[in-house]
């Protein structure tokens, strides 16, 4: 009898034992997907990762070469500036320059009026001693 309940007992543990394997075979599997899933998901956030890292890769470039470009341009537009700096101080001599050319003309012309009228009065006082000598005579 004491077998007998030994045995009974022994089976009862041992359905009670495969029940739980069965259970714990069932919440491996359902792990097991659980993770095949997860990997599949961390595949995904893997790809894209490399792929933003190779987009980053190539913005830093990108940057760099815009980066290089305005450097150039900044240098461009401060020598274009020199160069402005430099032709409005040249056109600023010239403007002085001509001033000086204009008022140097404007002194010769009023000269040459000055000339011109001596040289009226001494052709008119000319004859007027012609008219005086052709008179005597």
């Amino acid at each position: 009898d004491d077998l007998l309940s030994k045995m009974t007992k022994l089976r009862k543990d041992l359905a009670a034992r495969r029940q739980v394997n069965a259970a714990l075979e069932k919440q491996n599997s359902e792990f097991a997907k659980a993770l095949v899933a997860r990997a599949g998901e961390t595949s995904v956030i893997e790809k894209d990762s490399k792929k933003m890292a190779k987009l980053k890769v190539h913005a830093d470039k990108k940057t760099g070469k815009f980066e290089a470009r305005r450097a150039e341009a900044e240098d461009e537009r401060a020598q274009l500036q020199a160069q402005i700096r430099e032709l409005q101080t040249a056109i600023e001599l010239e403007t002085k320059n001509t001033e000086s050319v204009v008022r140097t003309h404007s002194t010769f012309e009023r000269q040459r009026e000055i000339m011109n009228k001596q040289v009226r009065t001494e052709e008119d006082a000319t004859k007027a001693t012609r008219d005086l000598v052709a008179v005597t005579e």
